[in-house]
């Protein structure tokens, strides 16, 4: 999956899934780099709060050649560097960036 450096649990998936809409809102796409522990699980889908590169869709295909290959230069590309957070509000699972 676009922005994952290995395969994750299909639960793991479907909320990294909502990360990437979210993402996509923003003409973004989201690079996982850590998975930071606040963990939820609600039925069929688990998720976390992350860290990692929330990088503009028109740079996105560079940036993912670089991620693939552990070769990120961080003084180019940390201005992206960002948190996302979830909430869960009346079932529902909220992202925000930050």
């Amino acid at each position: 999956m676009r922005g994952l450096r290995k395969q994750e649990d299909i639960t793991f998936e479907r909320y990294f899934e909502l990360v990437q809409k979210s993402a996509n809102d923003k003409d973004c796409t989201f690079f996982c780099d850590t998975v930071q522990g606040i963990e939820f699980s609600l039925g069929e889908i688990e998720g976390d709060v992350l860290t990692g590169w929330l990088i503009p869709n028109q740079s996105a295909d560079l940036f993912e050649g670089l991620f693939t290959a552990n070769a990120i230069d961080r003084d180019t590309w940390d201005q992206f560097y960002v948190e996302v957070s979830w909430k869960l509000k009346d079932d529902e699972i909220l992202i925000s960036f930050s």
